[in-house]
């Protein structure tokens, strides 16, 4: 899961709400055809949106553990994913599993595109080893319709060398945002090109912004539900956190853009390499190089808020089984085998993911000196089938409103509660479309 290096992966694409009724239609057209359980051997296709870079080993791993077994993986376009599903779910040329973002699981249950598989991960029980924030984030109404399979979480790392250069301490962790700020600005002393802070992604954003507001207290979004609302302007530690990013951006201590008013994470990876930044908000898949090269950074288990508590916001990959598909008995076991496998979990993470099954992760990763797993138990996912048109979308109500806030100089006060009405329409009409 390593952002920085493979960025598109974690750079989730936006998704047009209009796409929702022709979702909602290909559904309807193959509802009236019942799927059948089919040989736990026939021959299965998949569909992974290309990010997804742990699917195709994870099928050629799965072929060669079971000689006979057909399994053909066709990768697709991030951007044009749910559009050429709902297309090919309306001809009946639909996968029989698809890999997709862990985000957009809610969203495909409840267009009820996937088959309820909770007779059979029910068997997990209580005491699964499968994460259950990613677990859950399957679940639509109590009933499970997709398994993750590679996850990862928000993490902040720093540059040991800088620390040193600059007095500071390598091997102690900023606690919370005032020593992060503290230790930027010493930082940013040392060269005016070389700077304090970044992220890895949109400022503001879900991966590192949500965090921060998480580890304060702050609330985004309400349960997942047709009742659901944004409830960042009601939320003190969202516009608190929101205008710390405003006094990082304004102090510059955070590096210039290639744009004005624009997020300075798409350049922070190279600046990361060439050791010009000293702290950054990222994720567990940051630095997945060399072992040698992670010498050289800290990691904590989370993104500090100004309270001193870490968090993180949950990303990652999951499997669902097409509802219209015909061999959903050889479907499940590849399923199945993904999470269970001490294999498949190789697989994982050496595409620099960290397997949803803690149980096969915590016996590869060892002592874990990056802290992936323990950062993972802090970490949150904010459910909702409108997430990318409310949080994604770079034009949407939470990323214009953030931004306008810690670029432009904002309040809080007046951008929020805009921003909050439109997150409110847009899932609002997200239900109405599906007839929820």
């Amino acid at each position: 899961m390593s952002e920085p290096a493979k960025m598109p992966r974690r750079r989730k694409v936006a998704i047009a709400l209009g796409l929702l009724p022709a979702i909602a239609a290909a559904f309807a057209g193959c509802s009236s055809a019942p799927s059948t359980g089919g040989s736990s051997t026939d021959p299965i296709t998949i569909w992974g949106r290309s990010g997804a870079s742990e699917v195709k080993p994870l099928v050629q791993a799965y072929e060669k553990a079971h000689p006979g077994q057909v399994v053909k993986y066709t990768p697709v376009a991030d951007a044009q994913f749910l559009q050429k599903l709902s297309t090919a779910v309306r001809s009946n040329s639909a996968p029989d599993i698809v890999a997709f973002d862990l985000v957009n699981a809610p969203l495909l249950a409840t267009e009820g595109l996937l088959e309820d598989i909770s007779s059979k991960t029910s068997a997990l029980g209580s005491g699964s080893p499968i994460m259950k924030p990613a677990l859950d984030a399957g679940k639509v109404g109590g009933k499970q319709y997709s398994l993750p399979i590679a996850i990862g979480s928000s993490q902040m790392i720093w540059n040991k060398e800088l620390f040193q250069k600059a007095g500071l301490n390598p091997d102690k962790a900023p606690a919370n945002l005032a020593e992060v700020q503290r230790d930027a600005e010493a930082i940013h002393a040392l060269s005016p090109t070389t700077y304090g802070f970044s992220t890895l992604g949109s400022a503001g954003g879900a991966y590192t912004g949500f965090p921060t507001m998480w580890a304060d207290g702050g609330q985004l979004l309400s349960a997942l539900g047709s009742k659901q609302k944004a409830t960042w302007a009601s939320s003190p530690a969202v516009a608190k956190d929101l205008l710390w990013l405003q006094q990082m951006w304004k102090s510059g201590v955070m590096p210039p853009t290639e744009a004005p008013n624009q997020d300075p994470g798409g350049q922070t990876m190279q600046m990361l390499d060439t050791g010009k930044i000293g702290i950054a908000f990222t994720g567990t898949w940051a630095i997945s190089g060399a072992d040698a090269q992670k010498l050289q950074w800290g990691y904590a288990a989370g993104i500090p808020g100004q309270s001193g508590k870490l968090s993180g916001f949950l990303g990652g990959d999951a499997l669902g089984i097409v509802a219209s598909s015909k061999h959903q008995s050889a479907a499940w076991n590849f399923l199945n085998w993904s999470v269970a496998s001490k294999t498949a979990a190789k697989v994982v993470l050496s595409s620099g993911s960290v397997p949803s099954n803690t149980a096969q992760a915590s016996a590869l990763m060892g002592s874990d000196p990056a802290h992936s797993l323990e950062a993972l138990r802090s970490a949150r996912l904010p459910l909702s089938i409108a997430y990318n048109a409310v949080i994604n979308d770079p034009n949407g109500p939470w990323t214009t409103a953030a931004q306008n806030v810690i670029f432009n100089g904002a309040d809080p006060a007046t951008v929020l509660p805009q921003a909050a009405s439109s997150a409110d329409k847009l899932i609002a009409a997200a239900y109405s479309q599906i007839g929820s």
